[in-house]
């Protein structure tokens, strides 16, 4: 299985349409939502996952990782302290969330998801896919997503 299927740096968009350079492949992520987490171990990222919110409780290998105490206003020095190379958090606050803005002051890449539909989390998946270097896996994972929403669908 390759770990990595994509050159470095790579240069990514999130749901803020803020434009985010990933100078390398991320080795250290912290998590801040539960579906972040969700979908960061379902691209295989597990391993590189140093930190995740109080919230996130699946798969049950993100309970034993560092916590966030605040998933809704996150403390910028308690995530510095994990030594993150990839931010990824869910905003619940929309665009004007000023926890991007204390975050970005890290200058650490900080992806910032704010999926509303099944379509917007598959673009999710791909954002992440393509900033962490598992587009592959990615899309084999929106594939089987897809095939699942229209299952039940047909149901």
């Amino acid at each position: 299985m390759r770990t990595v299927n994509a050159d470095f740096p790579v240069t990514v968009t999130d749901d803020f349409g803020r434009t985010i350079m990933i100078p390398k492949a991320p080795k250290r992520i912290v998590c801040i939502s539960p579906g972040v987490t969700e979908m960061v171990y379902a691209l295989g990222l597990g391993e590189k996952v140093v930190g995740v919110d109080i919230y996130s409780d699946y798969p049950l290998e993100a309970i034993h990782k560092q916590r966030i105490s605040n998933i809704y206003n996150p403390d910028p020095e308690e995530v510095a302290a994990l030594s993150p190379d990839l931010i990824i958090m869910y905003s619940f606050f929309g665009p004007r969330n000023p926890n991007v803005e204390n975050l970005e002051r890290l200058k650490i890449p900080l992806i910032v998801t704010c999926p509303g539909t099944f379509d917007d989390i598959f673009r999710d998946i791909m954002l992440i896919g393509n900033a962490t270097g598992k587009s592959s896996e990615a899309e084999a994972l929106i594939e089987i997503l897809r095939e699942r929403v229209k299952h039940v669908e047909n149901l």
